[in-house]
């Protein structure tokens, strides 16, 4: 019965992986047609920076989710029982932007640049994975009587039934496709220092959680800190690290091109 059980629950899941297969490729794509990757990296190269970063966005981001969930229980079982619990997005980021450059600086890959190109195109993907969220009811958000809601009715869904909830999976999806709209721009229209597009693209996709929680239904845990849950003070140390870091690059990048 319980193996029956779980085959459901993850037959359940098959609409979230497959959004966020469709995320991961259309980002794949995108890098591998763009000029600037092309001088950074190969073919191989880009496949395997993808492949590392892809294990280790899976491996911290349910590592975080036990961490920022602390009655849940870390056991081999649960960890890999997907179907117990979730991905937190936060410990995925983080994951991929420690692990990936130990891979490029092995690779002798300009980390920055490469990081960059990352950034660019990464919250297109995670956009597309939201959808994938909505679908299957994850991360919903709080009950609502406003006209912009979203009501489950299948008991396949994770959320609750015959409730209105706030859509927050479909708020979520349009920051992040806004966010990867004013980084695509920034990137065309301004000469900007290396490193910038990445640190920008920390800054925005951590606010965007921290503002994304209000109105989750997942908003309150045991863990609290001025009406502020883990992710959230997560969210904003990453968020403020993040913005320092890109001021930082911001100076040294118009200063060099001064003395140009």
């Amino acid at each position: 019965m319980l193996l029956l059980r779980t085959c459901v629950d993850y037959i359940r899941l098959l609409p979230l992986g497959a959004f966020g297969a469709l995320g991961l490729l259309a980002m794949l794509y995108l890098l591998y047609h763009d000029p600037v990757r092309a001088k950074l990296t190969s073919t191989a190269q880009l496949i395997d920076a993808t492949l590392v970063g892809y294990i280790s966005a899976i491996f911290s981001a349910r590592l975080f989710f036990f961490f920022a969930e602390p009655d849940q229980a870390l056991t081999l079982w649960n960890f890999f029982n997907i179907t117990n619990g979730g991905f937190s997005i936060v410990g995925g980021v983080l994951g991929v932007f420690t692990i990936v450059p130990i891979y490029l600086a092995w690779q002798k890959i300009p980390i920055l640049a490469a990081l960059d190109l990352t950034a660019l195109y990464a919250p297109l993907m995670q956009s597309i994975g939201r959808i994938g969220c909505l679908s299957v009811g994850c991360c919903y958000g709080m009950p609502t009587s406003k006209w912009l809601s979203v009501t489950y009715h299948n008991h396949s869904a994770g959320a609750p039934l015959g409730t209105a909830l706030l859509p927050t999976q479909l708020y979520s999806s349009i920051s992040l496709i806004m966010i990867f709209a004013l980084l695509f721009f920034l990137r065309k229209q301004l000469k900007i220092g290396t490193g910038s597009i990445l640190f920008l693209y920390l800054t925005l996709i951590s606010i965007e959680r921290w503002a994304n929680d209000f109105f989750r239904s997942s908003h309150t845990h045991k863990f609290m800190l001025y009406d502020h849950n883990m992710y959230q003070i997560v969210a904003l140390v990453t968020a403020a690290v993040s913005f320092i870091l890109l001021c930082i690059v911001t100076l040294q990048s118009r200063g060099t091109h001064k003395r140009l």
